[in-house]
């Protein structure tokens, strides 16, 4: 980088200014409810990846940032943060680990700010929890939002058309998706978080809720890239928790089956 930085100052550092040109969306998403937004965030670099349209653009970086990296492909490392090309039309800000609450704060207002000045919408990729939905009403919801008021605008001009319905009222919106939808209200810069049905279980990872939400992402943004690869990686997914399923029920009736008898004490 060849520049000393401050403690507890935020930087974005940008390697490719021209690869910004023509960008409309930063996605991102954040360890929550099945690890969902981490993951879209993941897996649509995976498959610009994939289809050869990735690009680093840059990544955020400062002195109060995790000292952790992950150690990459190509036998270097990836920082905690980083920014990706997917498209010719977004981003996605990756962020690889769980960040304190006040560098998270902080680190969403050094981004919204980014977003601000190259007029970008921010698009946050999360979970809900299933409970929240009336007893049927979440079957074949891939997705539901919710939106700031200037995002809203934009919906209500018919200047962006969908067919995604709203999150049921009521629901808690926390961490790092409150956050930016916060900060982009008042800054005046379209936002809009699309959640996927989940289950809030503490470790559980939806990796088929994540990879359906991010094929509704790229159809719905109009991202341009080749959305068969999640549907073969969603029927595998599919396959793997069905064997998995099959394996303890096997394993359910082998325990019962060879359950010792035990002496019963009661009242007589």
């Amino acid at each position: 980088m060849g520049a000393a930085f401050k403690n507890g100052t935020i930087e974005i550092i940008i390697e490719d200014y021209n690869a910004l040109n023509g960008i409309k969306y930063l996605i991102t998403g954040f360890y929550g409810l099945g690890l969902c937004g981490y993951l879209v965030s993941k897996y649509l670099c995976e498959a610009a990846l994939e289809t050869g349209s990735l690009q680093r653009v840059g990544f955020v970086w400062s002195m109060n940032l995790p000292p952790m990296v992950e150690v990459n492909d190509s036998g270097t490392f990836n920082y905690p943060i980083e920014l990706y090309k997917i498209s010719n039309n977004a981003c996605v800000l990756l962020t690889r680990f769980q960040l304190p609450s006040d560098l998270h704060v902080n680190i969403a207002d050094k981004i919204t700010d980014f977003v601000k000045k190259y007029g970008m919408i921010i698009v946050l990729a999360g979970g809900i929890d299933i409970k929240v939905f009336p007893p049927g009403e979440h079957e074949g919801v891939d997705a539901v939002y919710t939106s700031n008021s200037i995002f809203k605008s934009l919906l209500d001009s018919k200047l962006i058309m969908w067919n995604l319905k709203k999150s049921p009222p009521g629901v808690v919106v926390s961490g790092g998706i409150a956050t930016f939808l916060m900060l982009a209200e008042l800054k005046g810069i379209p936002a809009v978080s699309l959640l996927a049905p989940t289950y809030a279980r503490t470790g559980y990872i939806d990796n088929i809720a994540a990879l359906k939400l991010a094929r509704r992402i790229i159809d719905v943004f109009g991202l341009g890239i080749d959305t068969t690869i999640f549907d073969e990686r969603i029927k595998l997914e599919i396959a793997r928790l069905i064997e998995l399923k099959a394996q303890e029920e096997a394993r359910y009736k082998k325990e019962e089956h060879f359950k010792p008898e035990t002496e019963e004490f009661g009242i007589t």
